[in-house]
Protein backbone atom coordinates (compact mmCIF):
# COMPACT_ATOMS: atom_id res chain seq x y z
CA UNK A 1 0.00 0.00 0.00
CA UNK A 2 1.27 3.22 -0.60
CA UNK A 3 2.18 5.71 2.15
CA UNK A 4 0.99 8.96 1.99
CA UNK A 5 1.85 12.25 3.12
CA UNK A 6 0.13 13.95 6.35
CA UNK A 7 -0.07 18.17 5.66
CA UNK A 8 -1.01 20.55 7.68
CA UNK A 9 -0.73 24.41 8.75
CA UNK A 10 1.13 26.41 11.92
CA UNK A 11 -2.07 27.00 12.69
CA UNK A 12 -2.38 23.04 14.26
CA UNK A 13 0.53 24.79 17.05
CA UNK A 14 2.56 21.30 16.62
CA UNK A 15 5.30 21.45 18.37
CA UNK A 16 8.53 20.10 16.05
CA UNK A 17 8.99 17.32 18.56
CA UNK A 18 5.14 16.44 17.85
CA UNK A 19 4.83 16.65 14.75
CA UNK A 20 8.51 14.57 14.06
CA UNK A 21 6.27 11.84 16.83
CA UNK A 22 3.64 11.60 14.57
CA UNK A 23 5.48 12.15 11.29
CA UNK A 24 3.51 15.36 9.93
CA UNK A 25 4.38 17.82 7.48
CA UNK A 26 3.85 21.48 8.94
CA UNK A 27 3.44 24.10 6.23
CA UNK A 28 5.08 27.61 7.47
CA UNK A 29 2.67 30.70 7.65
CA UNK A 30 3.57 34.14 7.37
CA UNK A 31 2.81 37.50 9.06
CA UNK A 32 3.83 41.36 9.34
CA UNK A 33 5.55 42.70 12.35
CA UNK A 34 5.73 46.69 12.20
CA UNK A 35 6.24 46.62 8.31
CA UNK A 36 8.99 43.70 9.11
CA UNK A 37 7.78 40.57 7.13
CA UNK A 38 8.50 36.86 9.37
CA UNK A 39 7.85 33.24 8.78
CA UNK A 40 6.26 31.59 11.19
CA UNK A 41 7.57 28.02 11.01
CA UNK A 42 7.88 25.00 12.90
CA UNK A 43 10.95 25.64 14.06
CA UNK A 44 9.89 28.99 16.12
CA UNK A 45 10.79 27.98 20.07
CA UNK A 46 9.31 28.75 23.22
CA UNK A 47 11.64 31.96 23.49
CA UNK A 48 10.34 33.34 20.02
CA UNK A 49 7.02 33.39 20.72
CA UNK A 50 7.34 34.66 24.22
CA UNK A 51 9.53 37.81 22.28
CA UNK A 52 6.25 37.82 19.68
CA UNK A 53 3.93 38.36 22.32
CA UNK A 54 5.76 40.50 24.23
CA UNK A 55 6.42 43.16 21.28
CA UNK A 56 2.16 42.66 20.68
CA UNK A 57 1.83 43.53 24.09
CA UNK A 58 4.06 46.60 23.74
CA UNK A 59 1.40 47.64 20.58
CA UNK A 60 3.26 45.85 17.51
CA UNK A 61 1.44 46.34 14.35
CA UNK A 62 0.97 42.71 13.88
CA UNK A 63 -1.01 41.43 10.32
CA UNK A 64 -1.17 37.84 8.64
CA UNK A 65 -1.74 36.77 5.35
CA UNK A 66 -2.62 33.88 3.98
CA UNK A 67 -0.34 30.60 1.99
CA UNK A 68 -1.03 31.40 -1.48
CA UNK A 69 -2.07 28.95 -4.23
CA UNK A 70 1.42 28.54 -5.82
CA UNK A 71 3.32 28.22 -2.28
CA UNK A 72 0.90 25.27 -1.66
CA UNK A 73 1.87 23.86 -5.38
CA UNK A 74 5.57 23.95 -4.33
CA UNK A 75 5.33 21.99 -1.32
CA UNK A 76 2.52 19.31 -2.41
CA UNK A 77 4.89 19.04 -5.79
CA UNK A 78 7.85 17.93 -4.22
CA UNK A 79 5.99 15.48 -2.19
CA UNK A 80 4.01 14.14 -5.06
CA UNK A 81 7.84 13.68 -7.22
CA UNK A 82 8.56 11.63 -4.50
CA UNK A 83 5.42 9.22 -5.78
CA UNK A 84 3.56 9.73 -2.36
CA UNK A 85 -0.03 10.47 -1.90
CA UNK A 86 -1.33 13.76 -0.28
CA UNK A 87 -3.63 14.07 2.79
CA UNK A 88 -3.90 17.97 3.86
CA UNK A 89 -5.69 18.72 6.68
CA UNK A 90 -6.60 22.58 6.27
CA UNK A 91 -6.51 25.41 8.85
CA UNK A 92 -10.53 26.24 9.28
CA UNK A 93 -12.27 27.45 5.47
CA UNK A 94 -14.34 29.72 7.81
CA UNK A 95 -11.36 31.80 9.07
CA UNK A 96 -8.90 31.48 6.28
CA UNK A 97 -8.68 31.82 2.74
CA UNK A 98 -5.86 29.65 2.58
CA UNK A 99 -8.29 26.42 2.70
CA UNK A 100 -9.35 27.24 -0.86
CA UNK A 101 -5.84 28.12 -2.19
CA UNK A 102 -4.88 24.46 -1.14
CA UNK A 103 -7.61 23.43 -2.87
CA UNK A 104 -6.42 25.58 -5.64
CA UNK A 105 -3.18 24.05 -5.32
CA UNK A 106 -4.65 20.31 -5.68
CA UNK A 107 -6.87 21.27 -8.63
CA UNK A 108 -3.59 22.69 -10.51
CA UNK A 109 -1.48 19.42 -9.97
CA UNK A 110 -4.16 17.18 -11.23
CA UNK A 111 -2.63 17.15 -14.83
CA UNK A 112 0.81 16.57 -14.03
CA UNK A 113 0.06 13.92 -11.34
CA UNK A 114 -2.99 11.90 -12.62
CA UNK A 115 -1.63 8.96 -10.81
CA UNK A 116 -1.54 10.56 -7.40
CA UNK A 117 -4.86 10.36 -4.71
CA UNK A 118 -4.64 14.38 -2.91
CA UNK A 119 -7.28 14.59 -0.75
CA UNK A 120 -8.08 18.04 1.23
CA UNK A 121 -10.23 18.25 4.77
CA UNK A 122 -11.52 21.16 6.44
CA UNK A 123 -10.61 20.75 10.26
CA UNK A 124 -13.20 23.20 10.70
CA UNK A 125 -11.37 24.30 13.69
CA UNK A 126 -7.61 25.65 14.94
CA UNK A 127 -4.38 25.23 17.23
CA UNK A 128 -5.55 21.94 19.34
CA UNK A 129 -8.31 20.51 17.16
CA UNK A 130 -6.44 20.87 14.14
CA UNK A 131 -3.41 19.12 15.89
CA UNK A 132 -6.11 16.55 17.38
CA UNK A 133 -7.84 15.96 13.57
CA UNK A 134 -3.98 15.35 12.06
CA UNK A 135 -2.84 13.48 15.14
CA UNK A 136 -5.58 11.26 14.69
CA UNK A 137 -5.16 10.79 10.67
CA UNK A 138 -1.50 10.02 11.38
CA UNK A 139 -2.60 6.90 14.07
CA UNK A 140 -4.80 5.68 10.91
CA UNK A 141 -2.20 5.83 8.73
CA UNK A 142 0.15 3.70 11.40
CA UNK A 143 -3.08 1.09 11.28
CA UNK A 144 -2.19 0.81 7.25
CA UNK A 145 -5.68 2.59 6.90
CA UNK A 146 -6.13 3.98 3.04
CA UNK A 147 -6.19 7.54 2.66
CA UNK A 148 -9.38 7.98 1.08
CA UNK A 149 -10.73 5.47 4.82
CA UNK A 150 -8.68 8.37 6.36
CA UNK A 151 -10.47 10.99 4.67
CA UNK A 152 -13.76 9.65 5.54
CA UNK A 153 -12.84 8.69 9.16
CA UNK A 154 -12.04 12.21 9.33
CA UNK A 155 -15.06 14.13 7.83
CA UNK A 156 -17.35 11.73 9.71
CA UNK A 157 -15.56 12.95 13.21
CA UNK A 158 -14.87 16.48 12.55
CA UNK A 159 -18.06 17.57 14.65
CA UNK A 160 -17.14 15.47 16.97
CA UNK A 161 -13.93 17.58 18.30
CA UNK A 162 -14.48 20.51 20.66
CA UNK A 163 -12.50 23.52 21.39
CA UNK A 164 -13.02 25.49 24.22
CA UNK A 165 -11.14 28.40 25.76
CA UNK A 166 -10.83 31.97 27.35
CA UNK A 167 -8.44 35.14 26.83
CA UNK A 168 -6.63 37.22 28.86
CA UNK A 169 -7.90 40.09 27.62
CA UNK A 170 -11.07 41.52 25.46
CA UNK A 171 -8.84 43.75 23.09
CA UNK A 172 -7.76 41.79 20.39
CA UNK A 173 -11.23 40.59 20.52
CA UNK A 174 -12.28 43.75 19.82
CA UNK A 175 -9.57 44.82 17.12
CA UNK A 176 -11.00 41.98 15.24
CA UNK A 177 -14.51 42.77 15.38
CA UNK A 178 -15.61 40.14 17.43
CA UNK A 179 -17.05 42.03 20.51
CA UNK A 180 -17.98 45.65 20.86
CA UNK A 181 -15.91 48.48 22.48
CA UNK A 182 -18.33 48.76 25.23
CA UNK A 183 -18.11 44.93 26.23
CA UNK A 184 -14.58 44.61 26.03
CA UNK A 185 -14.29 48.17 28.47
CA UNK A 186 -16.69 46.37 30.99
CA UNK A 187 -15.28 43.05 30.75
CA UNK A 188 -11.54 44.30 31.33
CA UNK A 189 -12.39 45.92 34.69
CA UNK A 190 -14.19 43.41 35.89
CA UNK A 191 -11.90 40.77 35.07
CA UNK A 192 -14.84 39.13 32.94
CA UNK A 193 -13.33 36.65 30.61
CA UNK A 194 -15.49 34.80 27.80
CA UNK A 195 -15.29 31.21 27.22
CA UNK A 196 -15.26 30.56 23.31
CA UNK A 197 -15.56 27.97 21.07
CA UNK A 198 -15.01 26.93 17.49
CA UNK A 199 -18.71 26.65 15.95
CA UNK A 200 -19.15 23.27 13.42
CA UNK A 201 -19.00 25.98 11.07
CA UNK A 202 -15.37 26.59 12.21
CA UNK A 203 -16.43 29.96 13.19
CA UNK A 204 -14.94 31.41 16.33
CA UNK A 205 -18.25 32.27 18.85
CA UNK A 206 -18.56 33.53 22.73
CA UNK A 207 -20.16 30.28 24.51
CA UNK A 208 -20.48 31.63 28.27
CA UNK A 209 -18.43 33.66 30.66
CA UNK A 210 -17.07 33.75 33.89
CA UNK A 211 -15.73 36.32 36.34
CA UNK A 212 -11.83 35.19 37.44
CA UNK A 213 -8.85 33.60 35.86
CA UNK A 214 -8.66 30.08 37.99
CA UNK A 215 -12.01 30.24 37.30
CA UNK A 216 -12.20 30.15 33.79
CA UNK A 217 -9.54 27.15 34.28
CA UNK A 218 -12.07 25.13 36.13
CA UNK A 219 -14.82 26.45 33.17
CA UNK A 220 -12.83 24.10 31.08
CA UNK A 221 -12.26 21.55 33.02
CA UNK A 222 -15.92 21.10 33.77
CA UNK A 223 -16.85 21.06 29.91
CA UNK A 224 -14.24 18.31 29.33
CA UNK A 225 -16.64 16.65 32.23
CA UNK A 226 -19.58 17.09 30.71
CA UNK A 227 -18.91 15.92 26.74
CA UNK A 228 -15.91 13.82 26.25
CA UNK A 229 -15.44 10.76 24.51
CA UNK A 230 -12.49 8.95 25.29
CA UNK A 231 -14.00 6.35 23.22
CA UNK A 232 -12.96 8.13 20.23
CA UNK A 233 -9.58 9.13 21.53
CA UNK A 234 -7.33 10.00 24.77
CA UNK A 235 -5.36 13.00 23.34
CA UNK A 236 -6.33 15.96 24.86
CA UNK A 237 -4.13 19.11 23.59
CA UNK A 238 -3.95 22.35 26.14
CA UNK A 239 -2.75 25.06 24.08
CA UNK A 240 -2.00 28.22 25.22
CA UNK A 241 -0.73 32.09 24.39
CA UNK A 242 2.67 32.54 26.53
CA UNK A 243 0.58 31.20 29.68
CA UNK A 244 1.71 27.69 30.58
CA UNK A 245 1.33 28.08 34.61
CA UNK A 246 -2.41 28.06 33.43
CA UNK A 247 -2.05 24.97 31.38
CA UNK A 248 -0.11 23.69 33.71
CA UNK A 249 -2.71 24.04 36.35
CA UNK A 250 -5.72 22.88 33.59
CA UNK A 251 -3.29 19.59 33.04
CA UNK A 252 -3.13 19.05 36.53
CA UNK A 253 -6.97 18.94 37.47
CA UNK A 254 -7.26 16.88 34.65
CA UNK A 255 -4.79 13.83 35.73
CA UNK A 256 -6.04 14.25 38.98
CA UNK A 257 -9.59 12.84 37.87
CA UNK A 258 -8.39 10.88 34.56
CA UNK A 259 -5.40 8.73 34.58
CA UNK A 260 -5.00 7.44 31.25
CA UNK A 261 -5.57 10.62 29.22
CA UNK A 262 -2.44 11.82 26.47
CA UNK A 263 -2.03 15.82 27.49
CA UNK A 264 0.02 17.47 24.55
CA UNK A 265 0.65 21.36 25.73
CA UNK A 266 1.46 23.47 22.45
CA UNK A 267 1.80 26.81 22.46
CA UNK A 268 -0.26 29.29 20.20
CA UNK A 269 1.74 30.87 17.25
CA UNK A 270 1.87 34.03 15.99
CA UNK A 271 -0.58 33.29 12.87
CA UNK A 272 -3.38 32.62 15.88
CA UNK A 273 -1.66 34.60 18.58
CA UNK A 274 -2.36 38.11 17.05
CA UNK A 275 -6.04 37.38 17.02
CA UNK A 276 -6.35 36.24 20.88
CA UNK A 277 -3.89 37.55 22.56
CA UNK A 278 -0.92 37.08 25.15
CA UNK A 279 -2.57 34.75 28.07
CA UNK A 280 -5.20 32.79 26.32
CA UNK A 281 -6.07 29.06 26.95
CA UNK A 282 -7.63 26.71 25.06
CA UNK A 283 -8.37 22.84 25.46
CA UNK A 284 -9.45 21.03 22.61
CA UNK A 285 -10.42 16.87 22.64
CA UNK A 286 -13.00 14.38 20.92
CA UNK A 287 -16.80 14.94 22.45
CA UNK A 288 -20.09 13.85 22.05
CA UNK A 289 -20.46 17.02 19.82
CA UNK A 290 -19.07 20.41 19.09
Amino acid sequence: MNRFEITTEVTADFSKSLAQEFDIKVLPMKYTMNDQEFEHTIDYTMEDITQFYDELEAGARVSTSQITPTVYMSIFEEILREGKDILHIGFSSALSGSFQSAALAFEMLKADYPDRTCILVDSLGASGGHALLSIRASELRAQNEAIETVADYLNAHVQLISHRFFVDSLDHLKNGGRISSTTAVVGNILSIYPILTITGEGKVEAFDKIRGEKKAVGKLKSFFDGNNDQSLSKHVVISHADNLDKAKLLEKELTENYNDLIIHITEIGPILGVHVGKGTTAICYFATGR
